[in-house]
């Protein structure tokens, strides 16, 4: 079976932005202005990042048909939505973006016993990919409609099938629920607050806990300190790269998807790391979630403007 699609499982959202001049204390009343409102949702956002590369993507989610024109716009990214399951229960999908003091707060609308239900059509034909873009939070709440299987069960199926399953963190720490799971992990991102909290978790052994778990690379994210990247044995890290920033709201996902396509792309988790840490680095420079969204030739010119190996992944990306 010839797999060469990617399917990014995951949220889609309309991020509406407010500033204000300090986030609010329990308690606290603030002024905030409102600003515009743009398309996002973590793994949308990575999806729009790896199409911009020319990666062929399938998106899947659980949305309310009021929020089709979410999958409208990804569509115009030659994003195929056809894995996506409507369903009138469900919230409308945003996020609120607070920006305050260099940094963003995002507040997410959801429903407490929010589940990702999936059709078995859809399960089965997420199998046939080739790597699963996700997050553990969306996966531990699969469903399959109509079937009794856990998330462990339809995330094996995917694993059985030669699926490489990566999955983003972002701030959140590995617990409990994570655990039936998390041997099926090829990639998993964390950011530095997950990580802190993991390493509190695990009394400083987050790493290791992680690849004895059965996750093959382990990749955390530290804002202006870089990234680190580690596999059984080998630790790599790669230095920031500093900019203006207007707005990080989405680096993360343009690390992380930019990563996953670069190591899919040149098989080398350190040269994957260094250019999606300029593709991170460029994508702040910009308003929206979405900033990320370049071509491969537009972060080499970002690259090569920071005098960077420009040089190096041109030879690269085109063998």
């Amino acid at each position: 079976m010839d797999k060469k699609f990617t399917v990014f499982l995951g949220d889609v959202a309309r991020d509406e932005y407010y500033t204000a001049e300090k986030f609010p204390r329990l308690g606290d009343k603030v002024i905030v202005r409102q600003q515009e409102t743009y398309y996002g949702g973590m793994i949308a956002n990575a999806a729009c990042v790896f199409a911009g590369y020319g990666g062929d993507i399938k998106f899947s989610f659980a949305l309310n048909p009021r929020d089709k024109d979410l999958c409208d716009e990804l569509e115009t990214h030659g994003i195929d939505t056809s894995l996506v399951r409507y369903d009138e229960v469900l919230p409308d999908s945003k996020c609120i973006i607070v920006l305050s003091d260099d940094t963003h707060t995002v507040l997410i609308v959801t429903m407490s016993d929010h589940k990702l239900k999936l059709t078995r059509e859809i399960i089965d034909e997420i199998a046939k990919a080739e790597t699963i873009y996700s997050n553990p939070f969306e996966i531990k709440r699969l469903e399959c409609v109509g079937e009794d299987v856990s998330p462990a069960d339809i995330v094996k199926q995917w694993a059985d099938a030669g699926v490489k399953i990566v999955c983003d963190m972002d701030v959140d720490t590995v617990d409990e629920e994570y655990e039936p799971i998390l041997k099926y992990m090829d990639t998993l991102f964390m950011n530095d607050v997950g990580f802190e909290a993991l390493t509190e978790h695990t009394n400083g052994n987050a790493v290791q806990s992680l690849l004895d778990a059965g996750v093959k690379t382990v990749v955390v994210t530290l804002a202006e300190r870089g990234c680190e990247i580690y596999t059984e044995g080998k630790k790599y890290a790669v230095p920031a790269v500093l900019t203006d920033i207007v707005d990080v709201t989405g680096a993360g996902d343009t690390f992380n998807s930019t990563f996953t396509f670069a190591r899919d792309l040149l098989g080398d988790v350190e040269d994957a790391a260094v250019f999606a840490t300029y593709a991170a680095s460029r994508s702040i420079m910009e308003m929206g979630a979405r900033a990320g969204n370049k071509t491969i030739e537009e972060v080499l010119e970002y690259m090569e403007e920071k005098g960077g190996p420009a040089d190096k992944f041109r030879k690269l990306f085109n063998k």
